[in-house]
């Protein structure tokens, strides 16, 4: 508080909570913390603890201090100055909320998390693991240990190892190297004693094993035909032709076309069709978007053309795709 701009003192709002704990997650907390003779009471006190959002909980604080202070500083305002003064740590933690808020709202779930994190591991997509949610959310994750919290953690990234190995074996990369790995990581983290360290390893999991993935593709075609490859799926979203990959890799168009149908086994103009496809697979799959606009993103003529297009690699429309593969309403 102030007066006169002179300092008075502080007003602590709380303690609140954004969302109910879970019993699993509470005695997690207490077997922990070894604070066993006091389970009654660490029991009763979280049960005590009012749920206030996180929005709300901003516009109350906003009205406090304008009642202390006469001075209105918005809700927006106090976020954007709290996520600049935020130590990086303190910034994951808010990067965590946002994510636990959307799997509260089934904007993510389980199933949709791992379709797309087992894809990018697949196809070697290391650029795309920054926009994954590396750990589920500890708070709505569901619980693999009731004994300890720190185990239940434990216990989803030896999962996480399992997936990604599997994935990246079925990308290409070879069976010894991804058990090598996979028994590396499980050593690591059995060797973790905090929660920051898990969540680095799990990180480490996914690039080290799409970064491998990735090399394994990329040792089967020259260095042409990878740029080739790299150059479409980078412009996916644009009308790419035969002519510019050419002149991107300082080729004819007609030696081009030699080389990669040599390598890779079908034409240019196939792959782009091709990668185009399995773009518009996942924005059929992981989005509500409607099938004329994803149409339009992936630059078709128009949508019976790419429904054509669409049958022909797929052997299914886009619809019925769709109806098959959305994850979004599934529980």
């Amino acid at each position: 508080m102030l007066n006169n701009q002179s300092f008075e003192g502080t007003v602590l709002i709380g303690p609140s909570i954004s969302y109910p704990l879970s019993d699993d997650r509470v005695h997690g907390i207490i077997n922990d913390s070894l604070g066993f003779f006091y389970r009654d009471k660490v029991v009763q006190y979280y049960s005590s603890i009012p749920i206030v959002q996180h929005e709300r909980l901003l516009n109350i604080c906003s009205i406090v201090f304008q009642l202390f202070n006469h001075v209105y500083i918005s809700p927006e305002t106090v976020w954007e100055r709290n996520g600049e003064l935020a130590e990086p740590d303190i910034k994951m933690e808010k990067t965590d909320l946002m994510i636990s808020k959307n799997l509260q709202s089934n904007i993510y779930h389980e199933r949709l998390f791992e379709k797309k994190m087992i894809e990018m591991i697949k196809e070697g997509r290391v650029e795309e693991l920054s926009s994954l949610p590396t750990l589920k959310e500890e708070e709505v994750a569901s619980v693999l240990s009731k004994t300890s919290y720190f185990r239940s953690n434990k216990n989803h990234i030896i999962t996480l190892i399992t997936l990604v190995s599997r994935a990246a074996i079925e990308g290409g990369l070879h069976e010894e190297i991804a058990f090598s790995l996979h028994d590396r990581f499980i050593q690591q983290l059995e060797e973790i004693t905090t929660l920051e360290e898990i969540r680095e390893l799990a990180k480490e999991v996914l690039y080290t094993y799409a970064e491998k993935v990735r090399q394994a593709k990329n040792e089967r075609y020259s260095k042409t035909v990878t740029a080739c490859k790299d150059y479409i799926y980078k412009h996916i979203y644009e009308n790419i032709s035969h002519n510019d990959i050419a002149l991107q890799v300082e080729l004819s168009p007609k030696y081009l076309s030699v080389l990669f149908k040599k390598e890779v086994g079908i034409s240019v103009s196939d792959y782009i069709q091709q990668t185009k496809i399995g773009e518009a697979k996942k924005l059929l799959a992981y989005s509500k978007t409607p099938i004329s606009e994803i149409c339009t993103l992936l630059n078709f003529n128009d949508q019976s053309y790419f429904t054509k297009v669409f049958k022909k690699v797929t052997g299914v429309t886009p619809m019925y795709f769709r109806e098959r593969h959305h994850l979004l309403d599934r529980k």
